[in-house]
């Protein structure tokens, strides 16, 4: 049996990285999820070139405005911020229009 352990949230801050590189050099993370548009991704990334045997996965969120046009996404968007609202309104989350989230999700990755 092989056990597979990941250490998500890097990229988050150059804080969060610490803690995140000190498991993988301690031979403890077999895997490794990259916020792409956080504070410490460079960061991140640039340490993870000393360990390409690290499996790589990214890590997506939704937060802030969206990348498609609001009026795409009304679902995604509080309507009084102009941002996603998951992070402050998830008791509403389940009036989301699953392909208005569909739709974001490969715009994220875009751009």
């Amino acid at each position: 049996m092989k056990l597979i352990i990941r250490a998500d949230d890097i990229g988050y801050t150059d804080v969060c990285n610490i803690g995140a590189f000190e498991t993988i050099e301690r031979g403890v993370v077999t895997s490794a999820d990259v916020m792409m548009d956080t504070p410490g991704t460079e960061d991140a990334l640039e340490r993870l070139k000393a360990f390409p045997w690290i499996s790589l996965g990214w890590h997506g969120h939704m937060w802030g405005a969206p990348v498609l046009d609001s009026q795409a996404v009304p679902s995604l968007v509080m309507a009084d911020a102009g941002r996603i609202r998951f992070r402050k309104d998830l008791r509403a989350a389940a009036d989301v229009v699953f392909d208005e989230a569909l739709a974001e999700c490969p715009a994220r990755i875009a751009s």
